[in-house]
């Protein structure tokens, strides 16, 4: 079974585009690979451009399948498929999807890249919560995501 994501960015505009990628969503996957390759906002743009993903990769260029998280695996580049992304006309709008509506209750995690106060962009995440309910918990940086799962990956193993 696949650990499903939405990937977005907000634009200049205020829009948010986006795209869903397939496998591997959850934070010790897609999450790291974000965090680690994807600061400039530019390359975000580059991703978005491919549309939909079965797989991120450190690299948006086209390159050999494997080793798998190399180079991205996007559904209309690499294999023909239709186009797809998606877009809201604000973040407010997304939000309100994301905690109102179940929209996205196929999906696990939710990545989005905007801007904070000063204009620096910046990754959040928002999990669906583990009751099923359909909606998220509240969007959270995700460079603070991560060091709390490695936190509690280093305290299972010293307790084993």
């Amino acid at each position: 079974m696949s650990t499903r994501a939405v990937i977005f960015k907000v634009l200049a505009s205020g829009e948010v585009r986006g795209v869903y990628c397939h496998c591997d969503g959850g934070l010790d996957c897609v999450g790291a690979i974000l965090n680690l390759a994807y600061h400039d906002p530019a390359k975000v743009d580059q991703l978005l451009a491919l549309g939909d993903l079965l797989a991120l990769g450190m690299e948006v260029e086209a390159g050999p399948r494997l080793p798998i998280y190399e180079h991205v695996i996007a559904y209309h580049r690499d294999y023909g498929e239709p186009w797809h992304d998606t877009r809201y006309s604000s973040y407010d709008e997304l939000y309100h999807k994301l905690t109102a509506t179940g929209a996205f209750w196929l999906i696990d995690y939710v990545y989005v890249m905007k801007p904070d106060q000063t204009g620096h962009y910046q990754w959040y995440v928002a999990e669906h919560q583990p009751n099923d309910s359909g909606k998220y918990q509240a969007p959270r940086l995700l460079r603070e995501a991560i060091a709390e799962l490695i936190e509690q990956e280093q305290a299972g193993e010293n307790d084993a």
